[in-house]
């Protein structure tokens, strides 16, 4: 960006965060969460970054319920790739996908997905004081001198910043970028989907 007064400006190095709401996902949610809960209680589940809450195996995005939801998931994917401008020879896939059922209390600790290139969430039921998504600046040197800003709501102004928890939101981010989720405050279960994905070389034709 070059301003009036011949200066350029570079915005280098930034994470870009992509969110979206699925529009009239409501019936498609239903079926999702009833899934979820169908596995809940037949499967043990696995221990990541979720306590107290409950975290399925990472590969189940094949269950006809989530068709529906590949589908919006690969298109937002495909204007990512647009975006990035990535090589054509390769394609985002799908590396792991699985669901997330969080009590009262539920929280995730602080962590980053490594080995993928992105991340994301997908909010199927959000009670309200259920607990938001945060994400801390990757810049972890910029915390040795803080700055003062007229608005201290500004996102320079803090060292992490975070998206509400809305259902039928899908949020997509740099797997790089450390997150970390508070706690369920509410009565009922925060639900969700959580996916990583990777830029892999096309199949050979």
């Amino acid at each position: 960006m070059t301003n009036t007064n011949g200066s350029s400006i570079d915005t280098t190095f930034a994470s870009k965060i992509f969110h979206k709401v699925l529009p009239n996902f409501e019936e498609e949610n239903k079926k999702i969460i009833n899934r979820l809960y169908t596995l809940k209680n037949t499967t043990k589940g696995i221990e990541r970054s979720n306590q107290l809450g409950w975290h399925s195996d990472v590969n189940i995005q094949n269950y006809p319920e989530f068709d529906e939801f590949n589908k919006h998931l690969k298109f937002t994917l495909g204007e990512i790739f647009t975006f990035y401008d990535y090589d054509p020879n390769y394609e985002l896939d799908i590396h792991s996908f699985w669901g997330n059922i969080n009590p009262k209390y539920g929280y995730n600790n602080t962590h980053s997905h490594p080995h993928c290139l992105w991340s994301g969430v997908y909010y199927l039921q959000t009670p309200e004081n259920c607990g938001n998504i945060h994400f801390v600046d990757p810049v972890k040197p910029r915390i040795h001198y803080q700055a003062q800003f007229r608005n201290d709501k500004s996102l320079l102004a803090s060292s992490s910043i975070f998206y509400v928890a809305e259902t039928s939101k899908l949020i997509i981010f740099p797997a790089y970028l450390e997150h970390f989720v508070k706690p369920n405050m509410s009565d009922t279960d925060r639900i969700s989907l959580s996916f990583n994905i990777r830029l892999n070389p096309k199949p050979y034709k």
